[in-house]
């Protein structure tokens, strides 16, 4: 299988009808043979997937050859988000981003910088330079920010012991707030669960993804 970018197509209507014209539009446009059209390949919101008015549906009813699959790497990111709706995992993901805002300040950034600095030279030899903020809609792609974090968390926990005597009351306050939260053992059981399972997911979800890889394959992966 060869996959070639076309273009971009601007709409105003993003109704599953309006969307399944606008894709046959320019693929006739493009001179393509859409009688030879087998396979159609999209998220599962309901304007692609639905069945009586998706846009997999209604090209199907013109082109019933046009098979839709479920994107395996979306099928996974769901599956992903749906299990971090798990209380004790989705607390800890608001907590490690919550880190992340906090120290996203110049002064604060610079006192961490400083300090984990100073824990590559003694402790690790990560070569990664700062903290990640945790992907918004991506939820595999997140392993890089937990992995990271991980590795940073002898230096974050030294900070936020340092910045709670600050005399600045709101970074005082906050650092301590984070500190007690980092020092759960809820936090730290959930922090290693995800640091683990995500990498199995991401490694899946780049393999899902590689120009290499066939239907069969994708569904044994599973």
């Amino acid at each position: 299988m060869y996959e070639s970018f076309l273009k971009f197509v601007p709409v105003d209507d993003v109704s599953g009808q309006s969307l399944a014209n606008h894709i046959i539009t320019e693929l006739k446009g493009l001179n393509i043979e859409i009688k030879n059209l087998r396979g159609q390949g999209y998220d599962g919101a309901a304007s692609m997937s639905g069945k009586l008015n998706g846009v997999a549906a209604l090209i199907r009813k013109e082109y019933p050859s046009a098979l839709y699959i479920h994107c395996s790497a979306h099928n996974l990111n769901l599956s992903v988000s749906y299990a971090c709706n798990i209380q004790g995992i989705r607390n800890t993901m608001g907590t490690v981003e919550a880190c992340y805002n906090f120290l996203n300040t110049p002064k604060r950034q610079n006192f961490f910088n400083t300090h984990l600095a100073e824990l590559k030279k003694k402790e690790t030899s990560s070569n990664k330079q700062k903290l990640k903020r945790l992907c918004p809609t991506r939820w595999v792609e997140r392993y890089n920010s937990i992995e990271t974090f991980n590795e940073f968390f002898p230096a974050i926990i030294y900070c936020l012991e340092e910045m709670i005597t600050w005399k600045d009351i709101d970074t005082s306050s906050k650092a301590n707030q984070l500190l007690l939260a980092l020092q759960s053992s809820e936090f730290n059981v959930a922090l290693s669960i995800l640091n683990h399972i995500f990498q199995y997911t991401q490694s899946l979800c780049k393999y899902l993804q590689s120009k290499n890889i066939d239907l069969v394959v994708a569904v044994k992966s599973y």
